[in-house]
């Protein structure tokens, strides 16, 4: 599903944003087609500090969208979905284990913060646009990057990861590097579920429907924070 250099953006996203675990937040939000809209919404529930009846409406309308993409699933790509579930939920573990201090994270917010900007200057503004406009990373394919950006992209994902292997420890490397494998496994799941185009228009469907059913029960406040994480792509 993802070309060549649609691996690319994902990549120096995850370098960058390595210690997203630091802030407590969970992994990049990705676009793919037939991701799961109950887990999406999991992770952007994050730091809103939602009211306990809140916390419940979401908790039944995060059931209530499982049940719908069970039905859309095969019984193998429900296989394949509680797969990736572990597989988040180890990378989870893994960056709760990396007990970043408080210097690591403040050194860290300055490479991601650094590098959000060099790759703004690589874009065009045409691009910065798309990007913004839901394409996210996962989607740098449709970016039409040219070679000289490509490059340049390569340069700054290597410059981001040695920045990043000089602020973590060699026991915290081997956890970002595992973590970043399962995320590169999770993508080939994706691969094989091979999802037909009746199925991802359901899927798509059930997650426009959940995120107007979300906004209902969000503040307007909360709306707009849960878009700027959505639509960010940088794990803020």
């Amino acid at each position: 599903m993802l070309e060549k250099v649609a691996t690319l953006l994902p990549l120096l996203a995850l370098i960058i944003a390595t210690p997203s675990f630091a802030a407590g937040n969970s992994p990049s939000h990705s676009h793919r087609h037939g991701q799961i809209a109950a887990g999406e919404m999991g992770r952007q529930m994050n730091n809103l500090n939602l009211t306990p009846a809140q916390k419940t409406k979401v908790d039944a309308l995060r059931a209530a969208t499982k049940t719908q993409m069970d039905a859309v699933f095969t019984p193998e790509q429900r296989q394949q979905r509680e797969q990736m579930k572990a597989q988040r939920q180890a990378n989870k573990q893994d960056g709760n284990g990396m007990k970043l201090t408080a210097d690591q994270k403040t050194k860290i917010k300055a490479i991601r913060d650094a590098n959000k900007e060099q790759v703004k200057a690589i874009l065009t503004p045409a691009q910065q646009a798309q990007m913004a406009q839901g394409g996210g990373w996962g989607k740098g394919n449709k970016l039409n990057l040219t070679s000289d950006q490509k490059a340049k992209m390569q340069q700054l994902r290597a410059s981001a990861k040695a920045q990043m292997d000089a602020v973590l420890t060699p026991a915290q490397q081997q956890q970002a590097k595992a973590r970043q494998d399962r995320r590169q496994a999770m993508g080939g799941n994706w691969k094989g579920m091979a999802l037909t185009a009746d199925q991802q228009a359901k899927i798509k469907t059930i997650r426009q429907s959940s995120d107007r059913q979300l906004d209902a029960i969000l503040t307007p406040e909360q709306q707009a924070k849960r878009k700027s994480h959505k639509q960010g792509g940088w794990n803020k």
